[in-house]
């Protein structure tokens, strides 16, 4: 794509950068490598869209997940036909667009059968995933920016206008409302590094019990330091080359060590992420904490400390849940607008988390140890031995 579009007219056509995980990357390879299956699509849908489908009978996208297939022109909130026709993709595989909150059809009678609902019923278009989270914890305008650890780790800064990254270090987004964008940045192994851990090296222990064991190592875990590259890296660098580190290690170190070392470097993933969002669209003052890790002490005590400011958890357990539950709302006309739904029904963050001035001054020193690890290692993952290694692991 690069090579035929070059990286700023996909900018400019998509405000995003290429991802492995986007639709237009799948359907590239698979129009390359299985052209039977490719020229016997007759659709191209998201996950939640071909559920739609099938609750529905109706074809169609929204927005907000829409602007994450490549396919789309962000800024003006349609299928980019420039894109499609220098790419030679048929824009009939591509569904109609409505917006998240609207109706997108009625349940179909053989589904609600199936599921004892009644027949009819309303189904909305929906959203994406941050989206979701988004309009679960009530972020429609600048000013917080929302930080997800889950298995994946994203950032997330509402915007009234669209506004991409030049240098496609971010992605620009669709947001549920129809006048509203936002800047996301992702790590892709962020929970999902811990879980790794566990299953590999702490079988049978909790993630409370990991957590208790980080706690009682220092801030910076006495120099150890990890790279969360299980499944290469987003932001800043989109390099799906990249792979898992720790850096050094030493015999002082121990099983705490490694998972603190976890803990941290997934934070540190996430603060580059803060400070290109900083660097590109102003200030940000407080951050919002959500997702499975804000209901651990320490996960939002080292988000405060690494980012030096205040981190607020959220208290919506289930925000991207409660998020399409709020878009149904509206949609089934509980709510005039999502504004509304918002105000009625997400609660207040919990009080603030604040860093601890000796820690944040130590993890600013850490900090700049991390960010020089990256463009040290990654000559060496595009070596020929590592790529190697690399492809075997994902042919299992």
């Amino acid at each position: 794509v690069y090579d035929n579009l070059g990286r700023p007219q996909l900018g400019r056509w998509t405000a995003n950068p290429l991802a492995a995980g986007f639709m237009l990357a799948t359907w590239l390879w698979l129009r390359q490598h299985e052209p039977e299956t490719a020229a016997a699509t007759a659709s191209l849908l998201l996950p939640k869209d071909y559920v739609r489908l099938r609750l529905t009978g109706e074809l169609g996208s929204e927005p907000s997940d829409a602007s994450a297939t490549l396919l789309f022109d962000t800024a003006g909130r349609r299928w980019s036909q420039e894109l499609l026709d220098a790419l030679a993709i048929d824009a009939r595989l591509l569904p109609p667009l409505g917006t998240a909150a609207a109706v997108a059809g009625g349940l179909l009678p053989e589904i609600a059968a199936a599921t004892g609902l009644a027949a009819g019923i309303p189904v909305v278009y929906g959203a994406a995933d941050q989206a979701c989270q988004a309009v679960g914890n009530g972020l429609m305008a600048p000013g917080v920016v929302s930080c997800t650890i889950g298995t994946g780790g994203q950032l997330l800064a509402p915007l009234l206008a669209p506004a991409y990254d030049p240098l496609l270090r971010l992605h620009c987004f669709c947001h549920a409302l129809p006048d509203r964008w936002y800047q996301l940045a992702a790590t892709l192994a962020a929970g999902l590094s811990l879980r790794w851990l566990r299953d590999n090296v702490f079988e049978g222990r909790s993630y409370g019990e990991l957590a208790a064991m980080a706690a009682e190592v220092p801030a910076g875990a006495e120099g150890l330091f990890y790279l969360p590259y299980l499944a290469g890296e987003r932001t800043p660098h989109m390099d799906p080359q990249a792979r898992g580190v720790f850096a050094g290690l030493g015999l002082h170190h121990d099983r705490r060590h490694l998972v603190r070392a976890v803990m941290e470097g997934v934070v540190f993933a996430l603060r580059e992420g803060l400070e290109l969002m900083e660097e590109l669209g102003g200030p940000i003052g407080a951050v919002l904490a959500t997702g499975g890790a804000s209901h651990h002490a320490l996960w939002l005590q080292l988000q405060a400390d690494i980012f030096n400011r205040p981190v607020m958890p959220s208290a919506v357990r289930e925000a991207a849940a409660t998020g399409a539950a709020l878009l149904a709302g509206v949609g089934a006309g509980v709510y005039a607008d999502v504004e509304t739904a918002c105000r009625r029904a997400v609660p207040h963050p919990l009080p603030p988390i604040l860093p601890d001035p000796a820690r944040a001054a130590v993890y600013a020193e850490a900090y700049r140890t991390y960010r020089q690890l990256y463009p040290a290692l990654a000559p060496l993952w595009a070596a020929p031995g590592m790529r190697e290694s690399t492809g075997a692991i994902r042919s299992r």
